[in-house]
């Protein structure tokens, strides 16, 4: 009887740690989710800002020109 015991124990002990090791992997694997897209976000937003400057400055440059010919 002390063998079944045994069994069952290790039975539940196999559950919980296979639990808790599904859990811990799903909060890293979202942790690493994570920092991915607000570096990605943060890449894209500071491209999209260097863009929208170059773009300003050219555009000032231009209108400059333009007036100084007229």
């Amino acid at each position: 009887m002390g063998w079944l015991i045994t069994l069952v124990t290790e039975a539940i002990t196999e559950f919980i740690v296979n639990v808790l090791a599904e859990w811990v992997k799903s909060v890293i694997v979202e942790a690493i989710a994570s920092f991915i897209t607000e570096i990605v976000v943060g890449l894209i937003a500071e491209w999209v800002a260097e863009a929208v400057t170059a773009l300003a400055t050219e555009l000032a440059a231009f209108v400059r020109r333009s007036l100084a010919v007229c």
